[in-house]
């Protein structure tokens, strides 16, 4: 039944008002079995393509920013306290462009993705099929597009996405 209602409170603006907004944030929370889940305005969180992996797992504490697309046809698990920003696209599956001409006809691929604890993905980022680990701690930086593994306690920039720096984090 919270399926059904997530389609109606994902799709419908009147659940951005300040009063309704409380009864979005339940069915999402519900829907995906997430706790302390902070959802934003037109969150999508959608399966293209199916497969056996197509499923989102949530930590506690997640927060997902307006207009967040999240593909999970490839699987995806998010750590605790995960914040994922504005208008952040996030992509599990890929169309192969090699076999026939018509590459419509080929094989879709699916990568996984892992998003440790204690991430932040910036404002309009990108996080492209292949990727299937953001580690620890991480911080992409807005407008950034990531095509390959993050490490842990790192941050990346730019596109393609590279890494600036490690973050230090006191024990």
């Amino acid at each position: 039944m919270y399926r059904y209602l997530y389609v109606v409170v994902r799709t419908l603006s009147i659940f951005g008002l300040p009063i309704l907004r409380k009864v979005r944030t339940f069915i999402y929370s519900r829907t995906f079995s997430a706790n302390g889940l902070s959802i934003s305005d037109r969150v999508y969180i959608v399966t293209p393509h199916n497969s056996l992996n197509a499923k989102i797992k949530f930590g506690d504490d997640v927060e997902l920013g307006k207009d967040v697309y999240i593909d999970i046809s490839g699987g995806l698990s998010i750590g605790n306290k995960v914040s994922i920003s504005e208008g952040v696209k996030i992509y599990t599956h890929n169309h192969s462009v090699n076999g026939d001409i018509n590459w419509r006809q080929n094989q879709i691929k699916f990568s996984p993705l892992l998003i440790g604890d204690f991430c932040w993905i910036g404002a309009g980022a990108i996080i492209l099929p292949g990727v299937t680990e953001i580690g620890y701690g991480a911080i992409i930086a807005a407008g950034s597009v990531v095509s390959k593994n993050v490490p842990s306690c790192s941050v990346v920039a730019g596109n393609p996405a590279t890494e600036i720096f490690m973050r230090k984090i006191n024990d």
